[in-house]
């Protein structure tokens, strides 16, 4: 499982501290549902069926991802072939099931991260979530967008983590740099 996992989100990357912080959330909270803004290759997925897996969750999961997979600024000045990076997560989505338990829900929403989030504080008023992980749009005003409307979505005593707080764009002036990166935007959201 874990060899495919890298396989599948070769892309990805995954710190040692960003294992220690997911393992204690689970060690707090159990959660049982799972939302994730940016899912890109899958690679949070995953790594959250494993520690549900690892920390004995047996109930049903509620796992909802939304993406675009259109990629941001930095896959489109690399290149990235944001189809692949789908039918990476797509395939990832079918290895997770296998291991999960009976009656579990993956439920995907493409397109953009406001639009899923939305869709979510509308459709499904009585649905929250024990654990949410923003990682979508660097930029600040949609870091600070995505935070405020999963907040809505997050159940007391739930976590919420903020990927890529420090992320830079590349070779931008200083100027324009506080305002493409999600820094700016988590920070006001935590003043709030």
């Amino acid at each position: 499982f874990l060899q495919e996992i890298i396989y599948l989100s070769s892309h990805s990357k995954t710190y040692s501290w960003e294992l220690d912080f997911l393992s204690a959330a689970f060690a707090a909270i159990k959660p049982l549902n799972y939302l994730e803004v940016g899912s890109y290759e899958g690679r949070s997925l995953a790594l959250f069926v494993l520690f549900a897996s690892a920390f004995k969750i047996d109930s049903p999961w509620k796992i909802t991802s939304i993406d675009s997979w259109q990629g941001g600024d930095e896959h489109k000045k690399d290149q990235i072939n944001m189809s692949k990076v789908e039918h990476s997560f797509d395939q990832m989505t079918e290895l997770c099931k296998q291991i999960s338990p009976e009656e579990s829900i993956y439920q995907k929403l493409k397109g953009n991260s406001l639009r899923g989030l939305s869709y979510l504080i509308n459709e499904n008023l009585a649905l929250t979530y024990d654990l949410i992980l923003i990682d979508a749009g660097h930029k600040a005003k949609n870091a600070l967008t995505d935070i405020t409307a999963a907040w809505r979505l997050l159940k007391p005593g739930g976590i919420m983590i903020v990927d890529d707080y420090t992320w830079t764009p590349y070779a931008e002036g200083d100027q324009t740099t506080i305002l493409n990166s999600p820094k700016l935007g988590v920070d006001s959201f935590i003043n709030c």
